[in-house]
Parts: structure tokens; C-alpha cells; sequence
């Protein structure tokens, strides 16, 4: 089996809740809507690792089929970035630029 469905469910439950928090917390800070642009995207980094090392302490594994630690280091990833990454990627698909004068 390359994908632990049960696994992966779960998987999508804790990426989905560890969003919700991070998106309460940074509704809680003072500061966050005062930082500058870069400042937002170094927090968004250090939101994705943190999750990224959640994910590693629950010891998840949704694809055992890619090997022992492989498939714990991409479960560990998907994880991390979380459901809207998943989103993107699956179903937020780009309109093709309109023509000038169109």
C-alpha cells in the first residue's frame, strides 16, 4: 500500500485544525498587521516549519509505500503546509491571460 487513507484523513484534520490556531493567534497579536511585508512572510515561514515539527512529534506516516523515512518526511511536508496548499495545488487552477485589446 503506497497511501494509509486512515492516515492521511487524520493527516488532513491536524493540518486543517494547526491552521485555525495559527490563524487565531495571529488574529490575537498586536503587532501582525503592523509588520511590513517581508516581516508577515518570515512569520508565514516560521508557522509552516513549527507545523512541519508538529506534524514530525505525532509520527504520522501516510505513505509507507515510499519507505520508512521518506514517507514521513513528505507526510511531515504535506502536513506542514496545510490544507490550502492542497487546495492550490489541486483546484485553484490560473485563468490564462486576455488578450489586449479584448
Amino acid at each position: 500500500m503506497i497511501i494509509d487513507t486512515e492516515v492521511l484523513g487524520l493527516l488532513v484534520v491536524t493540518s486543517f485544525v494547526l491552521a485555525k490556531l495559527w490563524e487565531i493567534i495571529k488574529e490575537r497579536l498586536p503587532f501582525w498587521p503592523r509588520l511590513p511585508e517581508w516581516g508577515r512572510e518570515v512569520g508565514g515561514y516560521i508557522i509552516i516549519i513549527s507545523n512541519g515539527i508538529l506534524i514530525w512529534c505525532t509520527g504520522l506516516d501516510a505513505l509507507p509505500g515510499f519507505g520508512p523515512g521518506v514517507g514521513r518526511v513528505l507526510t511531515c511536508i504535506i502536513g506542514a503546509l496545510g490544507p490550502s496548499a492542497v487546495y492550490d495545488i489541486l483546484f485553484d487552477q490560473p485563468t490564462p491571460p486576455r488578450a489586449l485589446g479584448a
